[in-house]
């Protein structure tokens, strides 16, 4: 059962809890689920239990009203594994500027089809780049990280934000890079002081 077809069932006669997990425990990523997930994981995309025992959930957020095309796109992809439809959430006061940013958040719902991947991007807690990570990074990935949390710098050139991940992390991503694409990597610091 892919992912696209829990929705046919999570509100049906099958609601009780044991029948719900048996459901659950058969829906299948489809290959573009997997691409979207690994593509936005590099960006700002999480996962998490809600407790130890309990199968991951994905996490989306996006900044609103500026992004929420995009997160609408992710909602179609994920539709049939979310239980609610996507909302906005007004943030404390930004402590640099003062300023009050929204998000738009989706988040699925428990499925154990997540957790091969949430053991891949996950190690004590932290989120890391899979070591197996030149398999998983397909075209259709890549172009989900860009635009998840890529940019542009200041001379045109294509940046990929990899502040959060350890520099053997970041040497995993440009071997795939290369590898897969042919890309040619620099690595620019980015100071404190710059935002």
């Amino acid at each position: 059962m892919t992912g696209s077809l829990y929705a046919g069932v999570k509100g049906s006669k099958y609601g009780k809890p044991r029948k719900v997990s048996l459901v659950k425990a058969m829906v299948q990523l489809t290959q573009l689920q997997i691409d979207v997930l690994v593509g936005t994981m590099l960006g700002d995309a999480t996962m998490e239990r809600v407790k130890i025992n309990h199968s991951p959930r994905l996490r989306f957020e996006q900044t609103f009203p500026m992004h929420a095309a995009y997160l609408t796109r992710l909602y179609v992809i994920f539709m049939g594994l979310v239980g609610k439809h996507p909302s906005v959430v007004t943030r404390k006061p930004d402590p640099r500027t003062g300023s009050i940013y929204s998000t738009l958040r989706l988040i699925t719902l428990s499925f154990p089809c997540f957790t091969h991947y949430f053991d891949l991007f996950y190690v004590a807690g932290k989120k890391v780049v899979p070591s197996n990570f030149v398999s998983l990074l397909t075209p259709r990935a890549l172009a989900y990280w860009i635009m998840d949390d890529g940019g542009k710098g200041s001379y045109g050139e294509m940046i990929l934000h990899t502040r959060s991940f350890t520099q053997a992390d970041v040497n995993l991503i440009q071997d795939a890079l290369t590898i897969n694409f042919g890309l040619r990597t620099r690595l620019i610091e980015k100071h404190p002081d710059n935002g």
